[in-house]
């Protein structure tokens, strides 16, 4: 489960990074989001073999692959660094461990993401705050709009329009199960 996780999450970035290095120019992002910029300079400066200042459909193969075979190795020194008893495979125990790991990984993301909206510094976004937040992402990524509002309708479940904490999480957590196109399945035994 982990791994198809990892996987997908690194296929989706590598996706997105590939859409970003070919979408015409954009006003500079704010100063909280430096490393979307840069990734998208990297993305072109590495793999923009024609000079153009775009990648062709062949320089994005390219990107895909090269960021694939990156996640694959990174995945990889991920586990080995939970393998504890050293044979290669993560038993339930070290499985469960790098799983813990992985969750406060993405805390500390989510918190990062959330922190130059959280305006009154109590470490939780307020609805205002939180719209703040979501305008700000749709001014980035305008197509992402009808896929939250499909989300919104599934996890709304008391209809009130917003989100709480527990069906953010659902959504969350659903949205992490969601396997990305393309990718192959993990073999059975590691699927946990």
């Amino acid at each position: 489960m982990n791994r198809l996780c990892m996987t997908s999450l690194l296929a989706l970035l590598a996706a997105g990074a590939s859409a970003q290095a070919n979408a015409p120019a954009k006003p500079a992002l704010p100063a909280e989001f430096p490393a979307r910029a840069k990734m998208r300079g990297d993305a072109i400066k590495e793999f923009d073999k024609d000079g153009d200042g775009k990648l062709n459909e062949e320089e994005r193969k390219a990107m895909m692959a090269a960021r694939m075979a990156m996640g694959e190795k990174l995945r990889l020194e991920r586990e080995k660094q939970f393998d504890k008893d050293g044979d290669g495979k993560l038993n339930d125990e070290e499985r469960k461990a790098m799983m813990e790991a992985n969750k406060a990984r993405m805390e500390e993301f989510r918190k990062a993401r959330e922190q130059p909206f959280d305006k009154d510094g109590d470490g939780k976004l307020s609805d205002e705050e939180r719209k703040a937040m979501m305008e700000e992402m749709q001014k980035r990524r305008p197509n992402v709009g009808p896929q939250f509002q499909e989300m919104m309708k599934k996890f709304d479940k008391d209809g009130d329009g917003k989100l709480s904490d527990e069906e953010r999480k659902a959504m969350r957590e659903a949205r992490m199960k969601v396997k990305a196109p393309g990718l192959p399945k993990p073999p059975a035994a590691e699927a946990k």
